[in-house]
């Protein structure tokens, strides 16, 4: 890189991520802004937003104006959760501006799950994962017809695409090798020092699901309600539908942390827990690990504890009631939020591709 650039992070506000990555970008010296078209019950922050309503036509019209306001703007569009700014979904046509940004702009998207992630092909590949579950998301992929959209759409975006990336490893085995990478996911640490440990007579266990079925969900809690009949010492916190804000106060109050056990990797939740020096218990799939840095793989071993659907409870008991142990896996965490999560890190990434 040899001069600041101008950058702007569309359009999702899936995970915050372009949020931390914008604020790594200009902790660089770049000017980095983000823009969304959407803005979940979390409320992440943003720099601007384009208010969409009921009428697609009228929300076409919005984002095609927008288009043309910013497309000579900025020297790097970055998109995320596999979609672009101008999305003619009434007309079947996805990433509709892409071939219209001018010559030398540099374009990204980054993919964050189930925009790039297909059921079947996860499914013969995988013994455990969420596509195994014909409820998750609804079972909106059960027709096998959203597998479709998103190779196509992965198709598309990889004609005018200069570099795509992935915050979850598996999501790689889907898009193409020549362009594309491992992206660590960019979490703002929201604590800045070490939480205290505080002493209390109640052990505290909390998962905070945007979707059970994905998560595994009913397996958690099917474990954590055996130890609790075992041990009435042992309080569950379970965190749904909370804003983000909010949700933040309560991950301080726990013990241990469970993020999920079918999807395979860690998520930005599990990365705002370990800033807090949280032990963290989670599904890692060791097969897909030959995608991320060999570094960070073995740094990653000793900051959570691997569990699976089939292991909750025996690794739980394991664990709960060894608190020298908690406190070097949450150490531990803590320094690897740090070193692979850090705004300033991924964006130092990203930008080894501009």
């Amino acid at each position: 890189m040899e001069k600041a650039q101008e950058i702007i992070h569309l359009p999702s506000s899936v995970g915050g991520m372009a949020w931390a990555l914008s604020k790594g970008e200009n902790e660089l010296g770049h000017r980095s802004e983000v823009l969304y078209t959407d803005n979940s019950w979390l409320k992440y922050p943003c720099d601007k937003q384009v208010k969409l309503g009921s009428s697609k036509t009228i929300n076409s019209f919005k984002l095609l104006i927008e288009f043309l306001a910013i497309r000579k703007k900025y020297d790097v569009f970055h998109f995320n959760f596999g979609k672009s700014l101008v999305e003619l979904n009434q007309f079947g046509i996805k990433l509709a501006e892409l071939p219209f940004y001018p010559k030398g702009k540099r374009l990204f998207m980054t993919f964050n799950g189930c925009d790039a992630r297909q059921k079947f092909k996860t499914m013969k590949r995988k013994k455990i994962a969420a596509c195994h579950n014909q409820k998750c998301y609804n079972g909106m992929c059960n027709s096998g017809r959203l597998d479709r959209k998103r190779e196509n759409n992965i198709l598309k975006a990889t004609k005018y695409i200069d570099h795509m990336f992935a915050v979850n490893p598996d999501l790689l085995y889907f898009l193409p090798p020549e362009k594309s990478s491992f992206l660590p996911y960019a979490v703002v640490d929201s604590v800045k020092s070490k939480t205290p440990i505080i002493q209390k007579k109640k052990f505290l266990i909390v998962h905070a699901p945007t979707q059970r079925e994905a998560k595994g969900s009913n397996e958690i809690i099917k474990a954590v309600k055996s130890l609790q009949a075992e041990d009435s010492s042992i309080n569950f916190a379970l965190i749904e539908n909370t804003k983000h804000s909010e949700a933040l106060k309560l991950y301080r109050e726990a013990d241990l942390i469970i993020d999920q056990v079918k999807i395979g990797w860690y998520g930005a939740f599990a990365v705002e827990c370990m800033y807090m020096s949280k032990p963290v218990a989670v599904y890692i799939d060791k097969a897909d690990l030959f995608f991320i840095p060999k570094k960070m793989a073995q740094d990653l071993e000793n900051s959570v504890i691997n569990i699976t659907p089939d292991n909750i409870l025996a690794t739980l008991k394991e664990f709960i009631y060894d608190s020298q142990k908690l406190r070097e896996i949450g150490g531990s965490a803590r320094c690897f939020a740090h070193k692979w999560h850090s705004p300033q890190a991924v964006a130092k990434e990203v930008s080894n591709f501009i």
